[in-house]
């Protein structure tokens, strides 16, 4: 192994010796990452009669709506369509069709409370699927959403992959693309047993960052503002407290309004950047000023904000925020965001709890286990 420096720790290199890398599989396709997307098109490959394989980093399939937490999306609110008369939110009327359709529909009778459906919802769900309010995956039903319908999503997709014969590789890093000519012919996986080649005649490059189409040479388009965060959620939350105190201070000082248009603003023309904060906004401040908290924290060229709602069940929660610009395709600043986003959340619960009424006994109790980024 040869090592090269010329001055600088970003202009090292090593020289890798060759190596035999084992074939751990020889299939017809490949789709490197198991989020929705990538789910989709497994169960699709799968189903045409495709040998397929489905390649993911973590140990639990789902992606941004599995261990991610359904991390600033849902299944629904994707769709182009029309406005419902009984619902604000843009669906589409005739539901999404095909596979989606088949997977929002048994999560949703996949929950834990789905024997409480009355059987005129359940006929309902049947035939309009989108169109029954409550009943939508990571939307509640009676539940807090995201958290409950992350692991329900998790395993309607296994056992679709299951009953499809999609082969699963699970806590594998989809690597360097295996190239022949211009051709991708496979994936290098890294795994618990070193790297790994996999064979295929087609892959399909379903990262949600492009980093296989990216590494084989195709040209991509980088985004220089992705939308960055995770959930969180706080136990032991006295909500109707916080209801009550939120009512009494409803109104924000004008002083403490000019400073968040100081502090808070993620654009200059932001003539009041947090109207939802106003019950908050005078501990807000002196939490900031004495150093104990920073809401809107600033780090490298943007910042981390986050925001709170109720869950249900003595619970509290949401998500975090990204303003600004980020390479989320450099190694350092992904690991650096994933530490920041984190930390945030710790903070954050440690103000509620000092500061607001209603948060006295509450804590942090989970956070997903990765940075959720749309636009890579």
């Amino acid at each position: 192994m040869d090592i090269e420096a010329t001055g600088s720790d970003t202009s090292q290199y090593v020289t890798e010796a060759v190596r035999r890398v084992p074939v751990l599989y020889d299939v017809d396709v490949i789709v490197a990452g198991a989020g929705v997307a990538g789910l989709i098109a497994a169960l699709a490959a799968g189903r045409y009669g495709a040998k397929t394989l489905l390649v993911d980093r973590f140990g639990q399939v789902g992606g941004n709506i599995g261990p991610g937490m359904w991390a600033g999306g849902s299944l629904h609110l994707a769709l182009i369509g029309q406005a419902d008369p009984d619902d604000d939110e843009l669906i589409n009327r005739r539901g999404m069709g095909g596979i989606p359709e088949e997977f929002h529909r048994r999560v949703t009778f996949g929950r834990p409370n789905a024997g409480n459906i009355p059987e005129t919802v359940r006929r309902e769900l049947e035939e309009k699927h989108l169109n029954v309010a409550g009943y939508r995956a990571g939307t509640g039903g009676g539940l807090p959403g995201y958290f409950v319908d992350s692991h329900v999503c998790s395993h309607v997709a296994l056992e679709m992959l299951e009953e499809t014969g999609v082969e699963l590789l699970l806590s594998a890093y989809a690597a360097d693309p295996i190239l022949e000519g211009d051709r991708v012919r496979g994936l290098f996986a890294e795994t618990k047993s070193g790297r790994v080649a996999l064979r295929s005649r087609v892959v399909v490059d379903a990262t949600g960052q492009a980093d296989i189409a990216l590494r084989a040479g195709a040209p991509v388009k980088k985004v220089s503002n992705p939308n960055l965060g995770l959930w969180y959620a706080l136990g032991s939350v006295d909500w109707d407290r916080y209801q009550r105190y939120a009512a009494e201070h409803a109104t924000a000082d004008a002083q403490d309004v000019a400073w968040a248009r100081t502090h808070l603003a993620a654009a200059e023309t932001e003539a009041d950047p947090a109207p939802h904060l106003h019950p908050m906004l005078a501990a807000l401040r002196r939490a900031w000023e004495s150093g104990e908290f920073e809401f809107r924290r600033r780090v490298g060229t943007g910042s981390i904000h986050i925001n709170l709602g109720y869950l249900g069940d003595r619970m509290a929660g949401g998500r975090t925020g990204t303003a600004g610009a980020f390479d989320f395709s450099e190694a350092r600043v992904v690991s650096r965001m994933e530490r920041e986003h984190r930390e945030h959340c710790y903070r954050f619960a440690g103000f509620l709890r000092r500061y607001i009424p209603g948060f006295e006994d509450s804590y942090l109790m989970i956070c997903s286990p990765f940075l959720g980024a749309r636009g890579g």
